[in-house]
């Protein structure tokens, strides 16, 4: 499976960071509240933690180790579930009823008439197209017949639908703010903290996350590389690396999709591959939310 592989690859390039062994200290591995991608955390930890020696604890299963994983409730995680507070979705709703977003939308009259006429669906937005599409993705995967009507419309039109709605969902600086600013926040705190030596922090080496396509598309949109805009296809993930040259704390970003192709370093608009920690943090400080009043949530 993909997340597997992303575990394996993952474990291929910091094997030496890493070490062999498993200690629950070094990890912390979070998820969504979603059985999907729970599980794909746990495929990500099964290729990255393989047991080796005295942690090979069962001949049967010589490949696997349990890790644990945690996760918050949705209407608590504001990391990997920005887009789920009520504050983005009112200035979502806010840019959906803007004139030029009605317009662009308004240009795809007859394909949203054909679509809601197949699926007995309405749809008044872009996003509205999104779930369509990953739907009838993950049925053309599992190899499924798809419905005859969706010859006309997938997978092109429908992916170009849904890239208007991954683009509309991060289109004003507050979108960005809300849907992945929370995540760089804590990116950024935990970096500190493993700087600063905090005890708890002392012996991290990784911080996985689990989420969904949105989580991914908002923060490449966050840090100005969504680009060529696209659908993250599953397995896809973002790295940041912490490095530290000649005394100073930077950071260096990785974007790998489904391609075969090896990751490689992504240089961040208006800094240098290596990007110092206090300038990347001032590049974005306008995209960090204050507190998790923001959000929205009472």
């Amino acid at each position: 499976m993909r997340e597997y592989e992303v575990g394996r690859q993952l474990r291929e390039r910091y094997n030496e960071f890493l070490g062999d062994l498993y200690y629950p200290e070094i990890v912390d591995a979070r998820s969504s509240d979603l059985d999907r991608t729970k599980m794909s955390l746990e495929l990500v930890l099964a290729g990255l933690f393989p047991p080796t020696g005295f942690q090979t604890w069962n001949p049967k299963l010589p490949a696997w180790q349990p890790i644990p994983c945690h996760y918050l409730p949705i209407n608590q995680d504001m990391e990997l579930v920005g887009f789920g507070c009520p504050s983005y979705k009112e200035e979502l709703n806010r840019v959906i009823a803007s004139e030029e977003v009605k317009a662009e939308f308004e240009k795809y009259r007859h394909i949203i008439d054909y679509l809601a006429e197949n699926t007995g669906q309405n749809y008044t937005s872009f996003i509205d197209t999104v779930i369509l599409h990953l739907s009838l993705t993950a049925q053309a995967e599992f190899g499924l017949k798809l419905p005859k009507w969706t010859d006309a419309v997938y997978p092109i039109i429908t992916e170009e639908l849904t890239i208007k709605g991954y683009l509309t969902g991060a289109s004003t600086d507050l979108l960005k703010r809300l849907g992945a600013g929370y995540l760089a926040k804590k990116i950024i705190q935990d970096t500190q903290e493993k700087i600063n030596e905090e005890p708890s922090k002392h012996s991290k080496k990784v911080y996985l996350y689990s989420g969904h396509e949105q989580t991914v598309a908002y923060l490449l949109s966050f840090l100005g590389i969504y680009e060529p805009p696209h659908i993250p296809a599953y397995g896809s993930h973002i790295i940041l690396e912490i490095h530290e040259k000649d005394g100073e704390y930077g950071v260096k970003v990785l974007y790998q999709d489904d391609s075969p192709r090896l990751h490689n370093y992504i240089t961040l608009p208006g800094c240098e591959e290596f990007c110092p920690l206090d300038k990347f943090m001032e590049m974005h400080k306008g995209l960090l939310p204050a507190d998790t009043s923001e959000c929205g949530y009472e």
